[in-house]
């Protein structure tokens, strides 16, 4: 049980870590330092720094997902439901500096990353993502809230461009306060969607 929780603990400070500095940025000696664990420990207990790295984005996608799962479950309008998940989860809306970029698309826009677990999970959770928006967006259609021409898969993936978008820009110093007024403008946006005919993409 110990083990099974200081490996826990690990993984979180390693997806701290991860997403203040990036894969490159982050050395063996940082992981070593901030997890208090020698390098052959992380090997035994993550197969690589690549593994780990995978780990840590798995670990945020989880706790992002289920977050939002916790606001939308509830939601009723359903527009307003995604509206609140993303204005009280997503890390552009709570976070500052680094950590105000998702950690997901900070990842993807990270260059030269070329092992094949690593995309491959970065790959899986975008579309985890997409899959979770056009759910969402599934079921304000059938709850009326969008027109029955309405195209939730095209949605989903604008909502994603936008939120993308947003976390570049994050990582740009000393911009908080316009993150946060983004953060809100598509909040109202994705409101504003209830009710419109002929809707195939986010107006943004």
């Amino acid at each position: 049980m110990a083990q099974r929780h200081d490996r826990a603990e690990a993984l979180h400070k390693a997806l701290i870590l991860f997403w203040e500095k990036g894969f490159h940025g982050t050395s063996i000696k940082d992981l070593e330092h901030h997890l208090s664990m020698h390098p052959g420990s992380i090997y035994a207990a993550f197969g690589s720094k690549a593994g780990l790295y995978c780990r840590a984005l798995e670990l945020y996608a989880d706790e992002l997902i289920a977050a939002q799962a916790e606001y939308l479950q509830q939601a009723n309008p359903v527009l307003s439901g995604l509206a609140e998940a993303l204005s009280n989860c997503h890390p552009a809306a709570q976070n500052t500096g680094s950590l105000a970029a998702c950690f997901i698309s900070k990842s993807l826009m990270e260059t030269g990353i070329d092992d094949p677990e690593v995309q491959a999970t970065q790959t899986r959770l975008a579309l985890a993502f997409e899959n979770q928006f056009t759910e969402v967006f599934d079921s304000a259609k059938s709850a009326g809230e969008l027109p029955d021409d309405a195209d939730c898969r095209t949605l989903a993936q604008g909502l994603q461009v936008a939120l993308s978008g947003i976390s570049a820009f994050a990582l740009r110093p000393d911009r908080a306060d316009v993150v946060k007024r983004m953060m809100f403008d598509l909040a109202s946006d994705i409101k504003n969607l209830q009710g419109r005919g002929n809707l195939s993409r986010l107006s943004l």
